[in-house]
């Protein structure tokens, strides 16, 4: 096995001190979970508002359509202006959405703050993700920790959320919501100055409108066959995602849990995927990146898709266990594998063009599995979408076998 083909010798990458280390993790496992919290109220808020299965996938599923639209866009901003500043002036912005929707219960605003909270409530994670590779140079170590870091927030905020519904009812766990997205515009300001690639520099009007050539400058990425491939490999990951941030929740509701049941379930989710993100450094000592990412996926697919066939809770929890291993694998893999095959002026539109991959998926998926759900029924639409999804990553698997796509890191253009 060839040495590129595996982990790089730690002293290959630079040493970051672990002040900056913390900020960064605690910046992107604040935002990230705020996303996991959201996940467990918004699908029983659109529920309880009378949504059908395809209005309810449509509520759900634009929440990361203005993030897919502008994710290269919010990766160039960071480039320009400063990974923290984005981060701070966004976080704001999703303090105030996610407080927004009990002031507004009806599906066509649920639809309209979607649009807006989504976009605003990840660029705390979108900008850690850009960290990794503009201070920490795509570190599979670091990228790991980053993975791990996100579970022990989600590890809390779950469970406490869809306990707030339960006993506080729309009110209280929107409005813990609001709360938690203080905590990455806090961390935010506590990163270093590094942060900022010109902290000297005041922004101005025009470093914050979309400009042609960040979307040119991203695109030229695709000719990389590497970025190519962590593309794909992400769309087929998010997907599964978005299965679970959707219609998962959905069928938990259906077969009668309760909001703190659910929270536990992303609980477990979440420990799993901590410890097993610590392991990819080890992992990478005896497999190769690029199939180790396309297993994990693959089984995670599987192991969502089975979800109706679970005969109780137990099973469930043990399900979301393994489910949670496989992605904390995962994650730190491709978040490394796109940093060191990008140059590091470009990691910021890197993370925006990942993000783009992401959030296609999480825009089409829900849409696609609620239209499936309406003809085939929720069971069904599960096994359809878990058959399809694993007939594309063996498609990718065959391709990939045919060519060299192993990632390397890039020196500044």
């Amino acid at each position: 096995m060839r040495r590129a083909d595996t982990l790089a010798d730690k002293d290959e990458f630079p040493e970051v001190p672990w002040r900056f280390q913390a900020a960064v993790y605690a910046c992107g496992m604040f935002s990230h979970s705020l996303n996991n919290m959201a996940t467990v109220i918004l699908p029983l808020w659109v529920i309880s508002l009378g949504a059908s299965p395809l209005v309810a996938g449509i509520a759900l599923g634009c929440r990361y359509l203005l993030l897919t639209l502008f994710s290269i866009h919010s990766g160039a901003m960071m480039d320009r202006v400063g990974t923290r500043r984005v981060i701070v002036v966004f976080g704001v912005a999703a303090i105030i959405l996610n407080a927004a929707y009990p002031f507004f219960p009806a599906l066509a605003a649920v639809i309209i703050i979607q649009l807006f909270a989504g976009w605003a409530g990840s660029m705390g994670w979108l900008g850690s993700q850009a960290m990794i590779g503009q201070v920490m140079k795509g570190n599979p170590v670091y990228a790991g920790r980053l993975s791990a870091s996100l579970r022990v927030a989600a590890f809390v905020g779950p469970p406490l959320v869809g306990a707030t519904w339960d006993h506080f009812g729309p009110w209280g766990a929107f409005g813990l919501l609001a709360c938690w997205g203080c905590l990455p515009v806090i961390s935010a300001f506590l990163l270093p100055a590094e942060a900022d690639n010109k902290p000297d520099r005041a922004p101005g009007l025009s470093d914050l409108m979309p400009r042609w050539s960040d979307y040119q400058d991203a695109l030229r990425l695709l000719a990389v066959p590497a970025i190519v491939l962590v593309l794909a490999i992400t769309i087929m990951r998010y997907a599964g995602i978005s299965v679970q941030h959707s219609f998962y929740v959905v069928w938990l509701n259906e077969i009668g849990l309760t909001g703190t049941k659910i929270g536990f379930l992303l609980t477990v989710w979440a420990v799993a995927g901590g410890f097993s993100a610590l392991m990819v450094g080890h992992l990478l000592k005896i497999a190769r990146d690029r199939w180790l990412a396309m297993g994990m996926v693959a089984t995670q697919i599987t192991l969502l898709s089975i979800t109706p066939m679970l005969p109780n809770y137990e099973a469930l929890v043990l399900v979301m266990a393994v489910y949670g291993a496989t992605m904390g694998i995962s994650q730190p893999l491709l978040i490394g594998m796109m940093a060191r095959a990008t140059p590091s002026e470009h990691q910021g539109k890197s993370a925006g063009l990942r993000a783009t991959a992401n959030q296609c998926s999480g825009v089409v998926l829900p849409m696609t599995m609620g239209a499936i759900a309406e003809w085939a029924g929720l069971e069904n639409a599960f096994y359809i979408v878990g058959v399809a999804l694993l007939v594309t990553i063996s498609v990718i698997a065959v391709t990939v076998g045919r060519r060299d796509v192993t990632p390397r890191r890039s020196s500044p253009e």
